[in-house]
C-alpha cells in the first residue's frame, strides 16, 4: 500500500508526492495513513518525513530541514493563514534577510544564539532600528516556534528583543488641529476626515470595514487588536 498526498502548486501545476506504508495489510495501511495524514499539510509545504515504519525510533521524524527550505515552509503556511497583506510582507523580508546574514545552508537544528548575533549585526549594518531589528527577530522566533512544536527543532536559541524606551504619544493639539480646520485650500471632505479620526479614535482601516448602528460605530474584529468593539458618536459626527 501507498499513500499518495496530492496538492498544486502556485502555478496550479498537479504534485504528488507518494510514501510507502510498507505493509500488505489493508488495516495496518489504514493506520499508518492516519500517520501521514497528520503532517499532509507539511508535506505538501515541501517538508520531508520519515515514519514509524521507515525507523528504528519508531517515530515520525522531519528529516534534516535546511534553514531555506524552512523558511520557505513556514511562509507558505503564513500565506494560507489569515493575515494581514503588510504583515506577510514584512515575514518574508525578515527571512530573506535572515538566509542572506547566516546562510540557507545550514540546518534548522544548528542555529544558535551567535548565528541571531550574527543576524542583529547583519541588520544594524543595513541601518535597520531597535524597532525594525525587533520586528524582525520576533519573525524569526516565530518560524522556529513553529518547528518546536512539531519536533523539527530541539531548543529555541537565545533571542532577545532591544530595550526601547517608551515614549509619550504625539497628540495635535487643540489649538493645531483648529488652525488646520480653517485652511481654506483644505477641502471639506478632509476636514470631516480628520475629525472623524480625531473624534472617535478609530484607526486608519477600521472606518472601512465598521458599521453605523444608531448613534454607534461597530468595529469587528479584523483590526489590529482583534477585539470587538464599539464607538459612540455624536450627531456631528454622524451628519
Amino acid at each position: 500500500w501507498v499513500a499518495r498526498v496530492q496538492w498544486r502548486d502556485v502555478n496550479g501545476q498537479k504534485k504528488e508526492k507518494q510514501i510507502s506504508l510498507r505493509t500488505k495489510s489493508k488495516v495496518t495501511a489504514m493506520e499508518r495513513m492516519i500517520a501521514v495524514n497528520r503532517v499532509k499539510a507539511d508535506i505538501k509545504a515541501g517538508m520531508e518525513f520519515t515514519f514509524p515504519w521507515m525507523n528504528d525510533e519508531g517515530e515520525t521524524k522531519v528529516l534534516q530541514l535546511m534553514l531555506v527550505d524552512a523558511v520557505k515552509t513556514w511562509l507558505m503556511k503564513r500565506k494560507k493563514s489569515n493575515i494581514r497583506h503588510n504583515t506577510k510582507i514584512m515575514n518574508e523580508l525578515s527571512l530573506s534577510y535572515f538566509v542572506e546574514a547566516i546562510g540557507g545552508s545550514r540546518p534548522l537544528k544548528s542555529i544558535t544564539h551567535s548565528d541571531i548575533d550574527s543576524y542583529v549585526a547583519f541588520l544594524e549594518k543595513r541601518g535597520n532600528n531597535d524597532t525594525t531589528i525587533n520586528i524582525r527577530l520576533r519573525t524569526v522566533k516565530a518560524m522556529m516556534n513553529h518547528f518546536i512544536k512539531i519536533e523539527a527543532m530541539d531548543k529555541m536559541p537565545l533571542i532577545e528583543q532591544r530595550k526601547i524606551a517608551k515614549k509619550d504619544p504625539i497628540y495635535i493639539t487643540d489649538e493645531d488641529f483648529r488652525a488646520m480646520m480653517q485652511i481654506d485650500q483644505l477641502d471639506d471632505f478632509y476636514k470631516r476626515v480628520f475629525l472623524l479620526y480625531r473624534e472617535t479614535g478609530m484607526r486608519l482601516r477600521e472606518p472601512f470595514i465598521a458599521t453605523l448602528n444608531g448613534t454607534w460605530i461597530d468595529i469587528p474584529p479584523e483590526t489590529k487588536t482583534k477585539v470587538e468593539r464599539s464607538i459612540e458618536v455624536s450627531e456631528l459626527i454622524k451628519a
